[in-house]
């Protein structure tokens, strides 16, 4: 708290950010207090997903599940238990193919044998082609969250590697 006025009462009301942040850890301690599980307030969350990516998964997920309850009743196993949607798909393979990739070329082929992702840079942006799709839309794609997944997080991993290796 950064005035004395804040936290008397009949005073008026001043949030400030390190208030604000007082107020989210007294939220969380008073959850755990009650034994209540609580998401951390003070940290974002590392990957941030919309709304409507949230319940296209929700969605796909109830269908999944009934097509398997089916399968099951005539005494086949499935073989998909989780629903995972395009942008999920593509976090994924990124991730896995970053982590393993010295370079950008390397990543590419990567991503093209064993996801069948087409991985292209055009004028400094990145391009993702899933493969049950025919043409790249960029909307399909938060561009921001998989330029910051591998760029920011890999792709200096990836240099500080061949530099090593020197």
């Amino acid at each position: 708290m950064e005035f004395d006025c804040e936290s008397k009462a009949g005073y008026k009301h001043h949030l400030s950010t390190a208030y604000l942040a007082h107020l989210k850890q007294d939220v969380m301690d008073m959850c755990q207090k009650e034994s209540l599980h609580q998401v951390d307030l003070l940290s974002p969350a590392e990957r941030k997903i919309t709304e409507k990516e949230y319940w296209a998964q929700r969605r796909g997920q109830e269908k999944l599940d009934k097509l398997n309850q089916k399968m099951k009743e005539d005494g086949i196993t499935p073989k998909e238990t989780r629903y995972q949607t395009e942008k999920q798909f593509l976090r994924d393979a990124i991730d896995d193919a970053a982590s393993t990739a010295r370079s950008p070329e390397e990543f590419s082929k990567i991503l093209d044998k064993k996801y069948h992702i087409i991985f292209k840079i055009s004028r400094n942006r990145y391009s993702y082609l899933h493969p049950s799709r025919k043409n790249i839309s960029l909307d399909e794609i938060s561009e921001h969250d998989m330029k910051k997944i591998f760029y920011y997080r890999h792709l200096s991993k990836i240099q500080n590697r061949s530099l090593i290796e020197k």
